[in-house]
C-alpha cells in the first residue's frame, strides 16, 4: 500500500478516538467539551473494540440516546453537532488523519489508546479481562470516593442522582450510601499502613455464622423466670458465590488510590487528587468487589505481571457496575475529573499488593510496572479465552461451601467453619 492509498483507507476505532480527544482537549466551551467527551467515553466501551471506524460511527449513532441523560439544552446541542460531524468523518480519512497529525501533542494524556491504526494487543486484552471481571463481581461491588450531588450513580435498586455531596458510597453492592465497605478489604489497607499511596488487595471473602440460645428476658420473684431467644454470632464460613466452576468460595477484590491522602503535600512528588465535591485538596478512590475464586487468581496474575491493570478493572467497575456518569469521571465541564491522576503518578511509586497468608495474617508485597507487554498480552488472553469456554459467571451469592482461598496457594478444604478476623459482604 503506498502513502496515498494509507491516507485514504478506512479509519478506524482507534483514530475515532484519537480525533474525539483532540477536539475535546481544544473545545472553545464547556457545554461542547462535556458533549464531546460523552462521545469518547462511549467510543471507548468495549462494545466498540474490534470494530471497524464506521461500524464504530453507526452503533454510537444507535446509542446516542443514552448520552442524552442528565445533559442541559445547550449540551444537547452540542452533543448533536459532534455526531452529526462523526458520521462525516468517513468521506474524508485524509483530512483527518492530517488534522490527529498536527496536534499530536495535544494526545499525550496518558491513555493506552494509539491513534495508529494498530491496537496494542495489552490495552484491547486488558480491556476483555475487565470486563470479565465487572460480569463476575455483579451485585458486590462497592465505590467510595467523593462526588457532586446530582451525578447519576448506581445502587442495588438501580440508577439514581447522587443525593448529596462529599465522600460516599455507591455501587450495585448495597443499597443506600451510608452502607460500609467489608471489614476484610479496611484491614488489608491498614495493614499496608499510611505510606500507601495505591493498592490492590486479595483477601478471602467470608460470611457472619450465628446460632440461637436461649436467656433470661425477664426474673420473676414466684414461679419460672421468663426466657427469650437470640441470635449470636458464632464463627465465620468462606462465602460462596457463583463462577465458572460452578459454587467457589469468594475472594474479595480491593482497589485503592490515596486512601491516605498524601498526594499533593509538601515534600511529596506525588500528583494531586482534587475532591471534586469542594476546593479541598484530598480526595480518595476505593473500589471493592467479590470474585469467584478461580476469576479472582487470574487477576492476580495478570497484575503480579502488570500492576497497572488494577486501573483498567478499578474504572470498569466504577463506570459499569458503579453505574457512574462517564462525563463526571473525565470531569463535566470545568468540574474536576472524578478519575484520578493515574498518568501523572511516578513510574518510580510502587503499588502495594496485600494477601493473605497461610496463617491468616497479611502478607505486603510492592510491585512495579512490567515491560514486558507481550507476555502479559499472552496471559490475559489465556484468562479471558477460558473464561469465554466457560458459562459466564455471574457474582451471585450460593449457599455452602467448604473449602478454603489462599491467594497463591490455590484451594484448600477445610471444615464448614473457620476463623476470621472479619464478617462478610457489605449490605
Amino acid at each position: 500500500m503506498n502513502v496515498a492509498e494509507a491516507a485514504d483507507a478506512p479509519l478506524t476505532r482507534a483514530e475515532l478516538v484519537a480525533f474525539v480527544r483532540t477536539r475535546a482537549q481544544r473545545a472553545e466551551t464547556g457545554d461542547r467539551r462535556v458533549a464531546l467527551r460523552a462521545v469518547l467515553s462511549e467510543l471507548r466501551r468495549p462494545d466498540y473494540a474490534r470494530l471497524p471506524g464506521q461500524q464504530a460511527i453507526d452503533l454510537l449513532v444507535q446509542n446516542q440516546w443514552k448520552l442524552e441523560a442528565q445533559k442541559t439544552p445547550r449540551q444537547l446541542i452540542a452533543l448533536n453537532e459532534a455526531v452529526t460531524q462523526l458520521m462525516e468523518l468517513p468521506d474524508s480519512p485524509a483530512s483527518v488523519r492530517a488534522y490527529i497529525a498536527a496536534n499530536a501533542p495535544l494526545q499525550a494524556d496518558g491513555r493506552a489508546e494509539s491513534s495508529q491504526p494498530a491496537a496494542d494487543p495489552r490495552s484491547e486484552s486488558a480491556r476483555a479481562l475487565a470486563d470479565e471481571v465487572s460480569r463476575s463481581a455483579a451485585g458486590s461491588v462497592v465505590v467510595h470516593t467523593s462526588q457532586v450531588r446530582g451525578t447519576t450513580v448506581r445502587y442495588r435498586s438501580g440508577s439514581v442522582q447522587a443525593p448529596r455531596s462529599g465522600l460516599y458510597n455507591f455501587g450495585d453492592g448495597i443499597a443506600q450510601p451510608a452502607s460500609e465497605t467489608s471489614r476484610e478489604v479496611r484491614d488489608a489497607w491498614r495493614a499496608a499502613g499510611r505510606g500507601m499511596y495505591e493498592g490492590v488487595a486479595f483477601v478471602p471473602a467470608t460470611e457472619q455464622l450465628y446460632r440461637t440460645e436461649q436467656y433470661v428476658a425477664r426474673r420473676r420473684v414466684f414461679g419460672q423466670d421468663e426466657l427469650g431467644t437470640r441470635n449470636v454470632r458464632d464463627g465465620t464460613r468462606p462465602m460462596m458465590v457463583d463462577g465458572p466452576q460452578g459454587s467457589e468460595p469468594g475472594v474479595h477484590f480491593g482497589y485503592a488510590f490515596d486512601p491516605n491522602q498524601r498526594g499533593g503535600r509538601p515534600g511529596e512528588e506525588l500528583p494531586m487528587y482534587g475532591d471534586t465535591a469542594s476546593p479541598r485538596r484530598g480526595n480518595m478512590l476505593m473500589v471493592q468487589a467479590v470474585l469467584p475464586g478461580s476469576v479472582a487468581d487470574r487477576l492476580h496474575e495478570a497484575i503480579e505481571q502488570d500492576p497497572t491493570l488494577a486501573r483498567v478493572v478499578a474504572e470498569r467497575l466504577v463506570l459499569r457496575n458503579g453505574g457512574l456518569d462517564p462525563a463526571a469521571w473525565e470531569g463535566r465541564g470545568d468540574e474536576r475529573p472524578m478519575r484520578p491522576p493515574w498518568a501523572h503518578v511516578p513510574a518510580s511509586e510502587p503499588i502495594h499488593l496485600v494477601t493473605q497468608g497461610s496463617t491468616g495474617a497479611p502478607v505486603i508485597r510492592t510491585l512495579h510496572q512490567s515491560e514486558s507487554i507481550e507476555r502479559l498480552a499472552d496471559q490475559v488472553e489465556q484468562f479471558t479465552g477460558s473464561g469465554q469456554a466457560r458459562q459466564a459467571s455471574t457474582g451471585q451469592r450460593s449457599t455452602d461451601g467448604s473449602r478454603e482461598y489462599q491467594p497463591g496457594q490455590g484451594w484448600s478444604n477445610a471444615g464448614s467453619h473457620h476463623d476470621s478476623r472479619s464478617g462478610g459482604r457489605a449490605q
